[in-house]
């Protein structure tokens, strides 16, 4: 019995950006999409709002939707080998949150383009919280693949000697092995990575603007507490690398939390030790 591949965490930009597949060549070895960052996705797990759902079937019934996270949309397929994913699709309400796990899927259209989608093993629906979840830790799983790719293009295009490099450096075979091919498939590599990086950290920053603008300016005013708030977006907006200075005044503005009020907020965070400033102008919490 084949063992289950895992299923990957990916935003919309970067899974629609993919289109790099590739497969052992063993019989009934399964097959992979190969993203810009290095995800080696048989599997896709992702939760976002559903948009669209439409029936575009002709004798069978061929359901198609769409599924926004704040990056873009991924799209979904479940045909009549999918009876449970296309029950699901013709009841789901629109918009609502939904998860989804499935199959990664590529298409070539004829122009040179590839085009990407979901074939559904399981479709459920779940809250905002959820959703909300699935975004922080995409995020830093996202920022992980980040840091590694830029070490497989910095260090070596050889796979051998990558593949040992990222041995010793703790990083997973499967993913070592990921990026020995984006590496040697994907164009500009620098330019999308940076790229990935901004939808990242205006993913996360979605999630206060959505928190902040839900409540009314009354109930703002008494509801926050400004340390309390300010390290928790501190928390928030940090996947991995710290927090910005300047990204943390822009998320804090929608409180009404001023530069002075928040730098006066920040020093008092240091003196409990709950917070520090590794180099000038970024910040983590402890």
């Amino acid at each position: 019995m084949l063992d289950r591949e895992t299923a990957w965490r990916i935003f919309a930009c970067e899974f629609n950006r993919a289109d790099l597949m590739h497969t052992t060549g063993e019989e009934q070895a399964p097959h992979y999409l190969i993203t810009p960052t290095g995800a080696r996705c048989n599997r896709i797990f992702a939760v976002g709002v559903i948009t669209e759902s439409e029936n575009i079937g002709r004798e069978n019934d061929l359901w198609r939707a769409r599924v926004s996270d704040p990056t873009g949309a991924f799209t979904i397929y479940a045909g009549q080998y999918q009876p449970e994913a296309g029950i699901f699709l013709s009841k789901a309400e629109i918009p609502s949150f939904i998860a989804v796990i499935g199959k990664a899927r590529t298409y070539d259209r004829g122009d040179g383009q590839i085009q990407t989608s979901i074939r559904p093993e399981d479709l459920n629906l779940v809250d905002e919280y959820t959703r909300d979840l699935w975004i922080l830790d995409t995020a830093k799983k996202t920022l992980e693949r980040i840091d590694a790719m830029r070490i497989g293009i910095n260090h070596s295009k050889d796979p051998e000697k990558l593949a040992e490099y990222f041995q010793s450096q703790k990083i997973t075979r499967e993913l070592s092995e990921g990026i020995s091919l984006a590496v040697a498939h994907y164009s500009k590599p620098e330019e999308y990575l940076n790229k990935f990086e901004e939808e990242v950290y205006r993913a996360v920053k979605t999630i206060i603007t959505e928190d902040t603008s839900s409540l009314g300016e009354e109930s703002k005013e008494e509801a926050i507490e400004p340390k309390e708030y300010v390290a928790n977006v501190m928390e928030m907006l940090d996947v991995g690398n710290g927090v910005q200075y300047s990204d943390l005044i822009e998320a804090v503005r929608q409180a009404k939390i001023t530069p002075e009020k928040l730098e006066s907020t920040i020093k008092e965070l240091m003196s409990e030790g709950r917070c520090y400033e590794p180099t000038i102008g970024v910040l983590r919490i402890v």
